[in-house]
């Protein structure tokens, strides 16, 4: 007898309600989505394995959040990006920034990408913290993807990863290094850059 086994993966919210989207700067509408994998018997789920993603996405901006959000009162004004998707693209960028050397013009450029996915901007005072943060905990940046994707939705690690190349396709002509890092962040991220 053949058996076919497998793994697939399924979403499904968890919740919904109003919460305040820092993004929007409102009390908005939300959804709070788990995506888990689960193996396979004859293309029948049998089994959950693992949760890949729990996270809360405003529906009107689709900012991600940390599920944590929706008990923290974040309504006060923020210097630095609060949503989850938000900032795993500015520690990205700030990692790849530190890599590449602090220049005035790749903080302008970071500057720029950033604009551009979210139509808002970014203090250098956020990205000096970040590079603080970074600088003094010492996590490799594969660590730090690994940690942060689960609060992100697929759309969300789609618009950091096309940001992390954009901004190292500006830094440097692409090297086998640079393309190496790039499907090692995208692997963690568990998305697939062309």
């Amino acid at each position: 007898m053949i058996f076919l086994f497998g793994e697939s993966s399924a979403s499904k919210v968890k919740d919904s309600g109003e919460f305040y989207c820092a993004v929007c700067d409102a009390r908005q509408r939300f959804q709070h989505i788990q995506i888990q994998t689960y193996a396979t018997l004859f293309f029948i789920s049998v089994l959950p394995l693992r949760t890949i993603a729990d996270y809360v996405e405003c529906d009107v901006c689709q900012a991600n959040y940390a599920p944590q959000s929706l008990t923290e009162s974040n309504v006060e004004e923020a210097e630095c990006p609060i949503a989850a998707s938000h900032c795993g693209m500015v520690r990205v960028l700030v990692y790849l920034l530190l890599g590449y050397g602090k220049t005035h013009a790749r903080v302008r450029m970071l500057q720029d990408i950033y604009h551009e996915r979210h139509k808002q901007t970014l203090s250098e005072v956020c990205i000096q913290r970040e590079c603080d943060w970074i600088l003094r905990s010492h996590e490799d940046i594969l660590a730090m993807i690994t940690h942060m994707a689960p609060a992100l939705g697929y759309s969300a690690r789609l618009q950091i990863m096309l940001a992390a190349q954009r901004f190292t396709q500006a830094c440097s002509e692409m090297a086998f290094e640079d393309r190496l890092r790039l499907n090692q962040m995208s692997s963690r991220f568990e998305i697939r850059l062309n």
